[in-house]
């Protein structure tokens, strides 16, 4: 059984949260898989073993949370952010995330914390 196998065994049918999503990644070569979790979604990535190496680590593991917020609260989540030292980075779509290694310095391990609008 892969690790991502485990990982989703774990999250849909241990903790009871719904599999949106698995099948390739659309950033590096290998397996992604999205779990919904509430207002959390978690993004898992198992690289593939071999191909282009485009990851210096192709050790599976979660890659992202995303935390849904509602759309009038979301200015207020990412000045928080700010206010507590915290830099966020805008994405394209509307998202703001919070870069690996800045996460990494808050929890101790790399993953891309991204933020959310959800409409009410």
């Amino acid at each position: 059984m892969s690790e991502i196998t485990t990982a989703v065994s774990y999250f849909v049918d241990v903790l009871g949260f719904e599999l949106i999503y698995r099948g390739p990644a659309q950033e590096v070569p290998g397996e992604t898989a999205v779990i919904d979790a509430g207002a959390v979604a978690v993004t898992l990535l198992q690289p593939a073993d071999s191909g282009p190496s485009i990851l210096a680590d192709r050790t599976p593991r979660v890659t992202q949370l995303v935390f849904g917020t509602a759309v009038g609260d979301f200015a207020e989540v990412v000045e928080r952010q700010h206010a507590a030292g915290v830099s966020t980075q805008p994405h394209p779509d509307g998202r703001s995330f919070v870069p690996p290694e800045v996460a990494a310095g808050i929890l101790g391990f790399d993953v891309a914390l991204m933020f959310a609008k959800v409409p009410e």
